[in-house]
């Protein structure tokens, strides 16, 4: 009989996919005026999905409807200091807009954060006006907000403000007035800080550090060793600094990051989502602390199922995050699908415990085989950092050792299924060679002891009888 071992521990897996490169898109830019609600307007730079490059170029409506993001800038910076990055979310599919206002001396950190939120309204004004370049083409459900420094500072006000906002990644923000540290703590959606660790403008410690640390789950920090404050700049300007990463590395981290949290918790897309909240990064120099809203209670278990049948594995969690929230348990199904779909939890309390268990099927298992099953939690607002894997291993009856007793024969100690004279006669040049990888089989020859069956580190007589008698019985 084959028998299958399914193996649950911590994983650790490369991306798949590269959000730091540019999108499928055209890039399009436009500068569009938005009306408060006291009737003032101000002008803002949009750039969105494109059918070609350009400024008022036609919009690209084939992957619409487009989430939006609403992009503070920084103190004494103009929004085309970003018009990189504008256009590489814009190439992914993402409508942005970035507020003209309060570019001066003196800027109301409020107001800014209030244009910023105004800018939802523009779209969605936009969505239902005919003759717009954006009627029927904006995700309306799908509002998210950043910014650099000052605007990163604005953009976590705007956030606390608006239940709207379901993504907030601000780029080293900045503590302003009202407080952005304050204002962090009221956040309600997952919240993505980055920051560099040789900012001298806004050092970290003081502005992006309290900002992440005030913030609830889920939250998280990806802070660039060698990054500075105006690497988030398309080009330097006077009085910036500098740091040991390039502003190109630094830009394509950012750029990535971006796209790639953005992409999660806005489209309901997972492409992206190990870039988002799994451990790996587009660069080594790139540290993360997650900090996702449950905890998956991880310990090394194993769980067995005959080959061909199913194997059993469970996610026990618990709810660390705000309120009551229900969890998707979603696995990536290669080599090894799931046995069925994996339904929602019930509703888990702040606190409370789940233990989803599901199955996987191992019809397709080959002996010796082994697959990945990858299992990340999912709530109401997207994937979250905490992942596990199974390795599967299909393991052939334990006398099939071999399919040829030749050594020069490429099927010689490979299993292959039948269990024959080849299979004994390499049972016997092991042994006698003392190789107790292949031919340690038992502690014992008793099958009441309880070494009966568990390999010892010994070769001796009661291994030879052991398989003598797996021999006999063949793969039945």
């Amino acid at each position: 009989m084959r028998w299958a071992l399914l193996v649950c521990t911590a994983l650790t897996f490369g991306a798949t996919s590269t959000p730091e490169l540019p999108g499928p898109h055209a890039p399009g830019r436009s500068v569009v005026t938005v009306t408060r609600l006291d009737g003032s307007t101000f002008q803002a730079n949009v750039h969105y999905p494109a059918i070609m490059p350009g400024q008022d170029a036609p919009l690209d409506p084939s992957g619409g409807p487009y989430p939006v993001v609403s992009f503070g800038h920084g103190f004494l910076t103009d929004p085309g200091m970003y018009f990189g990055t504008f256009d590489h979310l814009a190439s992914h599919g993402f409508l942005v807009i970035a507020s003209r206002s309060e570019l001066g001396l003196l800027p109301n950190h409020g107001n800014f954060a209030n244009d910023l939120r105004r800018c939802f309204d523009f779209f969605a004004d936009e969505h239902v006006r005919d003759g717009s370049r954006f009627f029927g083409s904006v995700m309306t459900d799908g509002y998210s907000l950043s910014g650099h420094s000052m605007g990163g500072g604005a953009a976590v006000l705007a956030a606390a403000a608006d239940v709207r906002v379901r993504a907030l990644i601000p780029l080293a923000p900045a503590e302003t007035n009202p407080s952005a540290v304050a204002a962090a703590a009221a956040v309600s959606a997952p919240f993505s800080v980055l920051a560099g660790t040789q900012d001298t403008i806004t050092p970290f410690g003081q502005h992006a550090g309290p900002i992440h640390q005030a913030a609830r789950a889920p939250r998280q920090l990806r802070l660039m060793t060698g990054g500075s404050h105006c690497g988030f700049l398309d080009s330097s300007m006077i009085f910036c600094d500098t740091g040991s990463m390039s502003r190109a590395d630094q830009l394509r981290n950012t750029r990535g990051l971006l796209t790639a949290f953005l992409t999660t918790h806005l489209k309901g897309d997972d492409r992206f989502w190990r870039s988002a909240w799994g451990p790996e990064s587009f660069d080594t120099r790139v540290s993360t602390s997650f900090d996702p809203g449950f905890q998956v209670l991880l310990t090394d278990q194993l769980f067995t199922g005959p080959a061909g049948g199913r194997a059993m594995c469970d996610v026990p969690m618990v709810n660390e995050s705000r309120p009551e929230q229900s969890f998707q348990i979603f696995a990536d199904d290669a080599p090894f699908p799931l046995a069925a779909p994996i339904e929602p939890t019930p509703p888990i309390p702040p606190g409370g415990f789940f233990d989803a268990v599901f199955e996987i099927d191992l019809s397709g298992a080959l002996p010796g085989e082994t697959g990945t099953v990858m299992v990340s939690g999912r709530d109401g607002v997207g994937v979250r950092a905490f992942t596990y894997n199974g390795i599967l291993v299909g393991e052939a009856c334990r006398a099939d050792l071999t399919g040829s007793s030749d050594p020069n024969d490429p099927a010689y100690g490979l299993p292959d299924g039948v269990v024959d004279s080849a299979d004994f006669f390499y049972f016997l040049d092991q042994f006698a060679a003392g190789n107790v990888t292949v031919a340690d089989f038992t502690g014992s020859s008793d099958p009441a002891d309880p070494s009966y069956g568990v390999p010892d580190g010994v070769l001796d007589s009661a291994d030879f009888f052991f398989f003598l008698d797996l021999f006999v019985a063949g793969c039945h």
